[in-house]
């Protein structure tokens, strides 16, 4: 009886590995052995302390998938190489959900800020179970629709008892139809599904009453305690500075600058693309936390959720009958200053 002869495993050229920094993040790289040569390629793809965060391990965790799909596609280019093979259809056999690993890591190289909506589309694509066997290629009109029917009816909150907004909906349709859009910039001959889809198909953004805070109201929130004062603070910062949040998170210790006496935040502002310089208040300045190094971030925000939650119950518990958002706070109208009493009650 003729012996099987045993699958032969192919040799690992590229390995996953991190270096440990000064700030305790570890910096992600490819380990790269070929021909008797080693190298080395740093993603620029950072691990944070995780200090028992749910948040920070899940980020850690989205991370490290990211930079194995990098490694492993590192690792079957050498491997064809080495057969002689030319895989030209190995853009059409990537998974949407590897492709969206993929550009997120692009989005981390590039230090985008707003990363935690790729995240939040990648956790829900997870509970829609046509995408985690669908090819990117692949996805056409019906998958769109079948994801906003989804959305609208079958998704619940992560508390599980609250369905979404429509505007949560066109937030989570945005994100996937731009990370679409980037694929098809890389290469890939797709179709963007969500423009084929007719006005009647689409989620229309639902015409929105703009909640206002009065001076009376902001004075009510600032002798409130909040109960997470990181995200209380933020806000008040927002109210006297009127940065938006997407800048606000964005915002390093370095990008506050002084110049004869006067504070300024220099920024490139992810909605206009331009980089302006604006002028920060005394009473924004009173708000601020106490300064840390040079790339550490002012103010460190959790997810918009969390965020969302704060927020109301800080104004449930200040008697303000409004749903605030951080766009409510860079539209409040000062008719005289505010005095540095209400400040001083604020927690230190």
């Amino acid at each position: 009886m003729a012996r099987q002869k045993a699958s032969v495993k192919p040799k690992n050229f590229v390995r996953l590995r991190n270096k440990k920094l000064a700030n305790g993040n570890k910096s992600l790289y490819l380990d790269i052995y070929r021909d008797g040569v080693r190298s080395y390629e740093f993603l620029k793809m950072y691990l944070v302390p995780e200090n028992n965060n749910i948040t920070t391990r899940q980020q850690n965790e989205n991370t490290l998938q990211a930079a194995e799909v990098i490694r492993s596609e590192r690792q079957n280019t050498i491997v064809k190489g080495q057969a002689g093979i030319t895989d030209t259809s190995a853009k059409n056999k990537l998974l949407l959900m590897d492709w969206l690993k993929i550009y997120r890591a692009k989005l981390e190289k590039r230090q985008y800020k707003d990363i935690s909506h790729v995240d939040n589309l990648m956790r829900i694509l997870a509970g829609y179970k046509p995408a985690a066997v669908a090819r990117l290629t692949s996805i056409d009109k019906g998958f769109a629709k079948g994801f906003i029917d989804y959305l609208k009816h079958d998704y619940v909150s992560y508390k599980g008892n609250k369905r979404l907004q429509n505007s949560t909906i066109v937030d989570y349709v945005r994100t996937f139809s731009v990370a679409i859009n980037a694929a098809i910039k890389d290469g890939y001959k797709i179709i963007n599904p969500f423009k084929l889809l007719s006005s009647d198909e689409k989620v229309k953004q639902p015409d929105s009453h703009r909640e206002y805070l009065s001076q009376e109201e902001l004075l009510k929130l600032m002798i409130t305690p909040c109960r997470r004062d990181d995200i209380g603070k933020a806000y008040l910062f927002a109210c006297f500075s009127g940065l938006r949040i997407s800048d606000i998170r964005a915002l390093r210790w370095k990008n506050i600058i002084v110049e004869d006496g006067q504070f300024f935040a220099m920024l490139f502002m992810q909605k206009t693309g331009k980089e302006l310089k604006i002028p920060l208040p005394d009473k924004a300045m009173e708000i601020i936390p106490i300064r840390g190094n040079d790339e550490d971030e002012v103010f460190s925000l959790p997810s918009n959720p969390t965020v969302e939650d704060n927020l109301k119950k800080w104004a449930e518990a200040a008697g303000i009958n409004k749903y605030l958002t951080f766009h409510t706070a860079r539209h409040i109208t000062f008719s005289y200053p505010l005095k540095t009493r209400y400040l001083q009650k604020l927690p230190a």
